[in-house]
């Protein structure tokens, strides 16, 4: 899988949503200066949760783990959620004036 920003979703990750905000917000930034697209997946495990070596293996190939909160979501809740955030994160819910 290759895109600009690959997100994993991880009960264990260090990484917070934050983290993953602020990548956005770069990668944004590259988008307005360049005026090309990117692409961002995010990775939802099966229930029960990705192993930790495929979580390694995303990891080495320069995903980004990261952690939603401190509740351990479904595997049908954890991708809308974090699609929810990530258009936030992209301002689609700003409301203009």
């Amino acid at each position: 899988m290759h895109g600009d920003l690959v997100i994993v979703l991880h009960q264990d990750a260090t990484a917070t949503w934050q983290d993953v905000e602020n990548n956005v917000a770069r990668l944004s930034e590259r988008c307005l200066a360049d005026g090309k697209a990117r692409s961002i997946y995010v990775v939802v495990g099966p229930e029960g949760g990705i192993s930790d070596d495929e979580v390694t293996q995303f990891i080495d190939a320069g995903a980004l783990s990261c952690v939603l909160g401190s509740n351990i979501l479904r595997a049908s809740t954890a991708g809308p959620v974090a699609l929810s955030l990530l258009s936030r994160a992209l301002g689609r819910y700003d409301i203009q004036a």
